[in-house]
This record gives C-alpha cells, sequence and structure tokens, in this order.
C-alpha cells in the first residue's frame, strides 16, 4: 500500500507536466497516456525491496528521450513560449533519478561519470559542484575526479585558487598520481600564460608571443578554458592596475600552497618534516629561480616541475611529458632547458636508451607548438639532422648498447619521416640514411658459423642485444617497400632471420632466460616472419610459394593469430579451393584461443557456403562442432546460412540450436536467435516454452526476460 501511495504521489506531481503537453500541442492523449502508464512501471521497478542499477538506467534512457523528442517537436512546430512546466520538468527529473540512483550506488565510479557530463551539458554548475564533492568522499583515490573537479573550479567558477586547492588536494592523498602532478602543472601555465598576456597589453612586459589553439583545444583538464586577452582585459577595464597584476602574491599564495604538498610528501618518504621538507622546498625554490624570481618569469610552474621530478626522477617518459607540456606555451625554452639540463644530469648517473633518445631529439622536438607550424621543409630536415648527428655521436662515446641506441635513432626518424609530405625530396632523403642505418646494423651480427675448427667469438651478443638488432630491421623494412627498394627489403629480413636465428641457439643454451625478454623474443619475430611473407606478396611470388612461408613462419611462432589470419586472408584470395580448405582446417586444429578459433570457424563456414551444398556443408559444421572449442558465433552462423535457403528446414535449424545449447546452456544470444526462430518458423505455444526454458538456464534471467518481452511484443 505504502509503494501504491509513493507511485501515486509521484504521478501526480506531473499533472501540470502533461497538462502543458497537451496545451501545446506537443503530445496527444495516447501519447500521453502511454508516458504515465511507462513512468509508473518505472517507479514500481524502483521500489522494490532491492533496487537493481537497470532499472534506473532504462529510466533515465526513457527520460531522456522523451525530453530529445520534446525539443525537436517544439522546435518543429515552431513553439516559441518560455518558462512551461514542461521545458525544465523533465530536467528536474532526470537530476533526481540520478541522485537516488547515486545514493543507491555510491561505488559506481561509470554512473559518477555519466552524472557529471549531464550536469555539464545542461549547465547545472550547481548541481555539479555538489556532485563532484560527494563523489570525491567515495573515490578520494581516483586522480581522474580531482581533474574533473580542478577543471569545473577553473573554467566554469573562474577560480585559479580552487582549482589548484582541489589538485593539491588529491596529490596529498595521491602523491603517486602523474596525472594529478602533469594537470597542476599545465593549470599553472594556462594562469601564468594568462597573466603574462595581461601584462603583455597593459606594457609590462615586451614579449609577443601568443597562445596557440593547441593549448586551449588540447585534450586535457582545461580542454575548454579559452584565454581570450581581448575578453579578459575589458571585463577588468575597471579594475586597479595593481590588484590586477599583482604578481607577487600570486607568486607567493602558489609558492604556500605547493609548500604544503611537499611536506606530505617528505613525511611520506619517512623524513623529518621540520627540516628536510623545508630544505627541499627551498632548493626547488633556488633551481626554479635560476631563470627568475617573479611570477611573470614563470617561476611557479617551474617550481611545480621541480617537484614532480623529484618525485618521478627515475622515469623518463615523466620528463618527456613534462616537456611536452612546457612546448604548448610560448616563452617557455628556457624552462625546457633546465628540465633537460636535470635529465641530463640524471643520465650520466644512470645512464638509459630512453633518456638518450630525448636528449639526442631535443634540436627537433624542443620547438614550440607555434614555432612548429612555421617550420619549412628544409628547416625541418636541417632539426632532423641536428638530433641525428647527437644520436650518432651518442653510439661512439655511450655505453649503451648500440643496437639498442640504433633502433631507437631509426625510431625518431621514422617518426620525423611521418611528419613530412611523402614526396618531398628532404622525406626520401630522410627515409634512404634510416634504411642504411638498418641494413647496416643488422649486418653486425651473423649467425655463428657452421664451418668446423672456427672458433666462436669471445663474447656472445645478449638476448636483448639481438633482440634490438630484430627491432632495427622491423623499423627500417616499411622505409624500405615505400621506397619501393625490395631488394634491401628482403636483405633486412634475411639479416634480422640470421640473428633471430642466433637468439634462438642462445635461448636452447640458456634455460634461465629471463620470461619478458622470452615474451618480447616472440613478439619480434612475430612481426619479423609477417614482414618475410608481406615481401613475398610484395615481389610477386606464386601464391603456393607464398604460403610456404607462411607454413615455415608459423612453424616458428606456433600460435600467432596475426599470421594465421594473413594466411587465411592470402588463402581465400589465392589458392584453390582445395588448398584454402587444407589451411582452413589446419589453423581450427591448432590450440589457439578460443574466442578466435570460433572467428575461423564463421569464416570457413561462410567461405564452404559459396562451395558446397547445404548437405555437405552441414557435415562441415558437424566437424566443426566435434572440435569442441567453439562458441556459438558458429552456430548463429550456421542458423542465418540456414534460414537464407529457399526451402528452410525447420527440424535441421531446432537440432542446431538444440545441440550449441547442450553445451552453452547459458548463452543469451543463442536462446534469443532460437526465440526469434520460433516466432517466425514455428508456433507461439513453443516460442513461449522456450522462454521459459531459457529463464531457468541463463544467468540473469531478468535481463533475459527483458529481453525476450520486446520480441514478443513485435
Amino acid at each position: 500500500v505504502k509503494m501504491a501511495e509513493a507511485v501515486r504521489h509521484k504521478l501526480e506531481e506531473q499533472i501540470d507536466e502533461l497538462h502543458d503537453y497537451k496545451k501545446q500541442g506537443i503530445f496527444d492523449d495516447a501519447e500521453i497516456r502511454e508516458i504515465v502508464k511507462r513512468r509508473k512501471a518505472f517507479e514500481y521497478a524502483l521500489r522494490r525491496r532491492t533496487s537493481r542499477k537497470i532499472d534506473f538506467a532504462r529510466y533515465i534512457e526513457y527520460e531522456t528521450n522523451v525530453e530529445a523528442l520534446r525539443v525537436k517537436r517544439k522546435k518543429e512546430r515552431n513553439i516559441n513560449r518560455a518558462n512551461r512546466p514542461s521545458d525544465y520538468s523533465i530536467i528536474q527529473r532526470l537530476h533526481g533519478l540520478y541522485t537516488r540512483a547515486l545514493e543507491k550506488f555510491k561505488g559506481d565510479l561509470p554512473l559518477w561519470l555519466q552524472y557529471f557530463d549531464f550536469c555539464e551539458s545542461h549547465i547545472s554548475d550547481r548541481r555539479l559542484s555538489r556532485a563532484l564533492a560527494k563523489c570525491l568522499q567515495f573515490h578520494s583515490t581516483v586522480p581522474a575526479i580531482w581533474v574533473r573537479a580542478a577543471k569545473f573550479e577553473f573554467e566554469a567558477n573562474n577560480s585559479v585558487k580552487a582549482a589548484r586547492i582541489m589538485l593539491q588536494r588529491g596529490l596529498r592523498l595521491i602523491p603517486n598520481a602523474q596525472a594529478l602532478w602533469i594537470e597542476y602543472l599545465r593549470l599553472e601555465l594556462l594562469h601564468w600564460e594568462k597573466l603574462r598576456r595581461r601584462a603583455l597589453v597593459l606594457g609590462v612586459s615586451t614579449d609577443g608571443d601568443v597562445v596557440t589553439d593547441a593549448v586551449t583545444n588540447a585534450p586535457h583538464l582545461t580542454k575548454d578554458a579559452h584565454v581570450d586577452v581581448a575578453t579578459a582585459d575589458s571585463d577588468n577595464e575597471d579594475m586597479d592596475e595593481e590588484e590586477e597584476l599583482d604578481a607577487d602574491q600570486e607568486r607567493q599564495a602558489a609558492v604556500d600552497m605547493l609548500s604544503v604538498v611537499t611536506q606530505d610528501l617528505a613525511q611520506a618518504r619517512g623524513e623529518t618534516v621540520e627540516t628536510v621538507a623545508q630544505v627541499e622546498a627551498s632548493s626547488a625554490m633556488k633551481e626554479a629561480s635560476k631563470l627568475g624570481d617573479d611570477f611573470l618569469s614563470g617561476v611557479v610552474p617551474r617550481l611545480v616541475a621541480n617537484n614532480l621530478l623529484d618525485q618521478f626522477q627515475d622515469d623518463v617518459e615523466v620528463y618527456q611529458r613534462v616537456l611536452d607540456v612546457f612546448r604548448l606555451f610560448p616563452g617557455t625554452s628556457a624552462s625546457r632547458g633546465m628540465i633537460y639540463e636535470r635529465l641530463r644530469q640524471q643520465h650520466a648517473v644512470q645512464p638509459s636508451v630512453a633518456a638518450l633518445s630525448v636528449l639526442a631529439a631535443r634540436p627537433y622536438d624542443d620547438v614550440s607548438v607555434h614555432e612548429r607550424l612555421a617550420l619549412t621543409p628544409s628547416a625541418v630536415y636541417n632539426l632532423v639532422m641536428s638530433s641525428d648527428t647527437l644520436f650518432a655521436e651518442a653510439i661512439e662515446a655511450s655505453s649503451l648498447c648500440a643496437a639498442s641506441v640504433t633502433a631507437a635513432r631509426i625510431g625518431f626518424l621514422t617518426t620525423a619521416i611521418a611528419q613530412l609530405k611523402p614526396t618531398d625530396d628532404y622525406t626520401i632523403q630522410l627515409a634512404r640514411h634510416a634504411l642504411q642505418l638498418g641494413v647496416a646494423a643488422t649486418k653486425t651480427l651473423q649467425s655463428p658459423s657452421k664451418t668446423k675448427g672456427k672458433r666462436k667469438p669471445a663474447h656472445q651478443p645478449t638476448p636483448a642485444t639481438l633482440d634490438a638488432i630484430m627491432s632495427v630491421g622491423l623499423r627500417a623494412f616499411p622505409l624500405a617497400l615505400a621506397l619501393n627498394e625490395t631488394a634491401t627489403a628482403q636483405e633486412l629480413v634475411d639479416n634480422a632471420l640470421m640473428v633471430a636465428d642466433g637468439l634462438k641457439r642462445q635461448r636452447v643454451k640458456r634455460s634461465k632466460l629471463n620470461a619478458d625478454t622470452l615474451s618480447a623474443s616472440e613478439a619480434l619475430l612475430e612481426e619479423l616472419y609477417g614482414a618475410q611473407t608481406k615481401l613475398a606478396q610484395v615481389t610477386g611470388e606464386a601464391a603456393d610459394e607464398v604460403d610456404d612461408k607462411f607454413d615455415h613462419a608459423l612453424g616458428h611462432v606456433k600460435q600467432s593469430t596475426v599470421l594465421w589470419g594473413q594466411r587465411l586472408k592470402h588463402a581465400t584470395t589465392q589458392l584453390s579451393s582445395a588448398d584454402c580448405r587444407t589451411v582452413f582446417r589446419k589453423c581450427l586444429q591448432q590450440p589457439l584461443a578460443r574466442g578466435f578459433v570460433s572467428h575461423v570457424a564463421v569464416l570457413y563456414l561462410r567461405w564452404e557456403n559459396t562451395q558446397q551444398d547445404m548437405a555437405a556443408l552441414r557435415q562441415t559444421f558437424e566437424w566443426l562442432t566435434s572440435l569442441a572449442k567453439l562458441d556459438s558465433q558458429a552456430t548463429l552462423a550456421m542458423a542465418e546460412i540456414e534460414l537464407a535457403q529457399a526451402q528452410v528446414d525447420v527440424k535441421a535449424i531446432r537440432h542446431l540450436f538444440e545441440a550449441s545449447l547442450s553445451h552453452e546452456a547459458a548463452d543469451h544470444a543463442v536462446w534469443l536467435e532460437y526465440l526469434t526462430f520460433e516466432l517466425k518458423h514455428g508456433s507461439a505455444s513453443k516460442a513461449s516454452q522456450l522462454q521459459f526454458r531459457a529463464t531457468q538456464a541463463v544467468d540473469e534471467p531478468e535481463a533475459f526476460q527483458v529481453a525476450a518481452s520486446k520480441l514478443l511484443s513485435q
């Protein structure tokens, strides 16, 4: 009784809204009755003893569709009346539904994010602010929520102070969250750029750089925060100039807030907060102040960057991400130089190929976004070659593996080439240069000699070195094909295969190789043999010879689904029917992933459907089911083929579904297809019996009932 009264009360609250629909001619009587009926059913569903998320989701989806239809009809019928009950009632109801759902499912993060998007789309800033605060009570260790909250404060409320507080609170709880640190740096840079440009307009600074679109349109914390000088200044014309440009206060506020995070980090490391944290803060400030101590010089972003790198000093990827953020802003070349110098010092103590690659690529990479747009092809070429020279010098002087550095070098060249026009002369020159490096590197090691009496090298190359040389060949191979130098491509593949043979011999002799090294080698071998077979196809070798190479490759990388997929594609287009059938059956008998085998089975059935009659195809399907590795995909594909026949064999199709359900009794898809079949080709009574059987067998009977009810109502 209480449930019925509550539902009735909810419906009575909607009377004004429903009358308004009729008065404006948006919905007719029949549609209004249907709306009331659906809402009543949804309200009863939400008041069950145990509420389900799916009930809330369906109600929200329905109300969203009704609102979209209301807006569409109002526009089509040119109804210009504003502030009517129907204009805001559904939006309010949706807010209420989200609130009720989140009370029940506080731990459902996707639901929170969905509600945030809804609030943003309807400009419900107050509700969004409350929702963010409440979400952080339950998901305080999720960086994305802190970033979302800071984004809201910075963009919607135009408060950099509140945005700082949000990010710093997040950092105090999860100090190892890279995303929070990066967004904190980006926030300070955006605020600095805004004040710097305002100072430029007022004549305080002579720097004429401007913010580029890449800064404000990038997919990050402030992706929609447009910094418009004209708007910013016109909005503040009546402000006192000293108040507007009180950079010292900005600097001090930012530094004071950051020092709290610094103290927490020191305490987390078990250090004495009263002394060490202060020393760290002053040391970081001293480093950041070398390039200027006032706010407009960028001291605060540099201070944030220094603290960030102190937290992740061994992670080269973090250095790269920090540099990428600084490059979005003009006038930051000196700050970037500070980051590069820190990385150089780190590399001197702990050398790594990753750090060397970032340092060597500096001449090409260390250009701000707006400067890069103005570069000519010749200027880009010169920058690339300057970086390439640093790579060459590093190979000579560094103690790191030369093959690994060469692989990084060719990777850098390949990336640079991809950003140039393919037909440009400079692009071709760079491609040929990279290709020569690849050929030379893959020749450095050959497989062990089989000639008797010859002594083996004193130092055998490590598996990591051999992997690096194979990587060089794979990076250079696409360049050879792009330049139509098939002979060079063949040489690269042959040399890399010799290296792979050497690696195989080492793997036999060294039984305790690192598992990561072995898995990396398998992935490289898969790419290498894929390159070999691709080259055979490009050079026009006979179809059976190409298939032999696939067979040889799969003998070395037996469980490569990529190579099997390429082989099957080649077989269906180039081989005879008998040979193609042999390839399909051989693949289906391999110990591959079940999902891939089922996918191949579907392809095989559809291919055989073009080659055989139905009797033979049914025998083929029986053979497939005997493999006991298939899921429902093959059954559904066979049912589709059966239903496409001129004369539908109802008995055979029922046998097909029953056989599949004997192995996969809980498969929703098979039950629904079976039910659809019975509705179209069987009888209503059998369909009803089938629905009852399915609800007893499936894992989620309620979800199945909903889907089945839709079928029965059609």
